[in-house]
């Protein structure tokens, strides 16, 4: 019976054609868009304004995650409420801007594994923030952030000195 229930669940898991599933589609549009649409809060020194554009840890890390799809970023530079607004309706792929596992909208959206931890507490636990129930986005997401963690320390530490 249990050899039955396993070949049953793997014929199932082989007919799904995207695993894991985005509930809206996100990564989709985003790939038919040729774009990653990402709200930028400013907190230095995660992300901020310059004279010639967007700078900050995570700008990098997230123009760096839209190349690896091969998208380009369409930044929108929000204040947080409204970023996370648009991101619960799903007009943004990615919120950034220095937000830990207590920010109290985490509830509310999508929220990464911390990619970089500073400290015990949850304030010190960074997180990127994608649209609720889009698996397969924060999926790419968190496999890219494990790929660069090698260098999220250093490039952490070069931000500082800016």
């Amino acid at each position: 019976m249990f050899r039955i229930f396993l070949i049953l669940s793997l014929l199932m898991l082989a007919a799904c054609d995207d695993f894991p599933k985005d509930a809206e589609a996100t990564l989709q549009k985003a790939e038919d868009r040729q774009t990653l649409r990402i709200g930028i809060i400013e907190h230095r020194p995660w992300a901020y304004r310059t004279d010639s554009g967007f700078a900050g840890l995570e700008v990098e890390i997230a123009s760096d995650f839209a190349k690896s799809l091969g998208l380009s970023p369409d930044w929108q530079y929000l204040p947080e409420a409204r970023a996370f607004e648009k991101l619960e309706q799903f007009q943004l792929d990615l919120v950034i801007g220095g937000l830990a596992t207590d920010n109290p909208r985490g509830k509310h959206v999508g929220m990464t594994r911390p990619y970089l931890e500073l400290g015990d507490r949850k304030k010190d636990q960074h997180v990127l923030a994608t649209p609720p129930g889009e698996n397969r986005l924060i999926t790419s997401l968190e496999k890219f952030l494990k790929r660069q963690a090698p260098d999220i320390h250093e490039r952490y530490a070069e931000e500082l000195q800016k």
